[in-house]
């Protein structure tokens, strides 16, 4: 309703200039703060082959080849959004499917009040001698980071390679701990790990073979002449010599774990010959089944078995995509309960899955799929959406006025407009802030520090409570947590499961509760299930508990009748 808003207003102010910007013989795209086009010249027409009524209200994506780094777009958006201009040589494709070049300049444009409005696009097409054009060009065939191959040169080494009848076979590897490492340092010093590891990697290749970076922690080697599978694995033997030492990076001493999948077009001459680029995804498929601890369990050479998990996982992607379009996933809703009263004080929703048949499934089967193909943004909107209706039925039908936590996807935490679209939401439904509680886990905090502490300020501004999910699995320290803006901790259930017997596991709730006290943070315990745990918890100084002990996640209808027999 507001973005519709938005919009009138922006065609009366779009009315004044628009005589304007069609004077002017350059490339110009105007867009909302949401990326949608409002207003293209005819020099776009031109260039790009698109009508103005093809693009308005499309976001310029639409005009991507996607043969530019993904860096630039995240370069991009991180200055404009943050009041700076950008500029750019951009490979964009034409609508009839050529590429053609145009250097850019994005400017954000503010209102009176200082606040970014809209995105401009000023551009001007470029020949292909152009020295910009050749430098998109190395954009394109080379990584950035590390300055070997990238995918899409790769895969050409690969088509090439075999049009020379040679038998090749493809080495994917794989930063392990790579997450860990950002986690800890950050990603700009992950990207030194990163360049480091590339450079130890092709040290030991040296001309047996090309090196790539096919994704953020991987690498592809392309081998020729491979048909002995004993050649790759000695490749693989003095890799890991390589790195038997730790690393040394910005004065720091770090371990690393590489893990490896094998493609061998030697043993696959229909592949080879059909579609030499599934190698590569033999490869990485290879790779994804590798496993921990010594040499022989981390490298995994491809197996046609294989194929038949991803036909499953395929499968169910189109499950999940299915149950997107019919709206069949709904909140459920667990107690949270204060433990010295002995009365609710909240409730947590829980995403589940209802399908046709009425089987009810829990987000542990499915989230993955739905942060791996982005449907999380969607579906959690939706989700809140169901679960601040519910929140209004209950407040003015039973005066159940209880405070809801929902957890964020990391990618729902970075999303800079998050907290205005729910915001909207929750002024539609009539439902306070002070009544939504966010649930984040530890390693979404840490990411990147200074943008967290960003973040979770303008939640709090806006009225939102936080709350930090699993507490004590992930790496924060208290340094951190003492810097955020957070409300609550919720104890991890792991800390749970055996307090009553460990000693280990009560000094550590201990500790976590004393820490939260001492920094005016309330505790939740998660998994609550016997009495012994209870009485356990109360000792030990929790605030409040969470778990089967009291009752398990219930759809609203069962919540309400739960709510009504304690009678609160």
């Amino acid at each position: 309703m507001k973005r519709d808003m938005d919009k009138s207003e922006h065609s009366k102010e779009l009315d004044i200039i628009k005589l304007a910007l069609e004077q002017i013989k350059t490339w110009v795209v105007l867009t909302d703060i949401y990326g949608d086009i409002l207003y293209a010249n005819s020099v776009v027409e031109d260039i790009s082959g698109y009508s103005i009524g093809e693009l308005l209200g499309r976001n310029p994506s639409v005009l991507k080849s996607d043969l530019m780094p993904h860096e630039i777009y995240v370069e991009l958006w991180e200055n404009v959004i943050n009041g700076k201009a950008y500029k750019c040589v951009f490979a964009n494709r034409h609508k009839d499917g050529n590429l053609y070049y145009l250097a850019s300049s994005i400017y954000p444009i503010k209102d009176r009040e200082g606040e970014i409005k809209y995105f401009l696009s000023i551009g001007s097409h470029m020949d292909d001698e152009d020295e910009f054009v050749q430098q998109i060009h190395e954009a394109m065939h080379y990584d950035r980071l590390t300055g070997f191959h990238n995918r899409n040169s790769f895969v050409e080494a690969i088509y090439q390679i075999r049009e020379e009848r040679k038998d090749i076979g493809i080495l994917a590897i794989s930063i392990k701990n790579m997450g860990l490492i950002n986690t800890m340092h950050g990603f700009v010093f992950g990207d030194y790990v990163i360049k480091e590891v590339a450079s130890k990697i092709k040290k030991v290749l040296g001309d047996d073979g090309i090196l790539a970076r096919i994704d953020g922690k991987r690498f592809g080697i392309l081998l020729i002449d491979l048909n002995n599978p004993y050649r790759v694995i000695r490749i693989i033997e003095l890799i890991e010599e390589a790195f038997e030492e730790p690393i040394l990076v910005k004065g720091e001493e770090l371990d690393i774990s590489l893990s490896y999948g094998i493609s061998m077009g030697a043993f696959d001459k229909d592949i080879m010959h059909r579609d030499a680029e599934m190698l590569l995804t033999n490869a990485e498929l290879a790779l994804s089944r590798a496993g921990e601890g010594d040499l022989a369990k981390r490298y995994r050479f491809y197996m046609p078995s294989m194929n038949q998990e991803i036909s499953e996982r395929v499968d169910r992607e189109r499950q999940i995509n299915s149950a997107f379009r019919d709206d069949e996933f709904i909140p459920y809703f667990q107690p949270i309960i204060d433990i010295t009263a002995g009365k609710i004080s909240g409730l947590e929703a829980l995403m589940r899955h209802r399908k046709p048949t009425g089987e009810i499934v829990a987000a542990g089967h499915f989230i993955d799929i739905l942060e791996e193909t982005g449907l999380i943004v969607d579906v959690g909107f939706n989700l809140i959406r169901k679960i601040c209706a519910q929140m209004k039925r209950w407040i003015d039908g039973n005066g159940y006025n209880l405070p809801v936590s929902i957890n964020l996807s990391p990618m729902q935490f970075r999303d800079i407009y998050f907290c205005n679209k729910v915001l909207d939401i929750i002024g539609e439904a009539g439902i306070p802030p002070r009544l939504i509680n966010f649930e984040i886990t530890e390693s979404m905090l840490i990411e990147d520090i200074d943008r967290t502490m960003s973040i979770l300020e303008n939640m709090k501004e806006r009225g939102f409570n936080v709350l930090i999910d699993d507490f004590g699995t992930g790496y924060s320290s208290l340094s951190y947590i003492q810097r955020l803006k957070i409300d609550c901790i919720k104890i991890d259930m792991s800390f749970l499961r055996n307090i009553v017997e460990s000693n280990a596991d009560q000094t550590i709730v201990k500790a976590i509760v004393m820490m939260s006290k001492g920094l005016n943070l309330q505790t939740i315990a998660e998994g609550i299930e016997t009495k012994e745990q209870l009485d356990m918890i109360i000792e030990l100084g929790c605030d409040m508990g969470q778990g089967y002990y009291w009752s398990h996640p219930l759809p609203a209808e069962g919540l309400g009748q739960y709510i009504y027999r304690r009678e609160l």
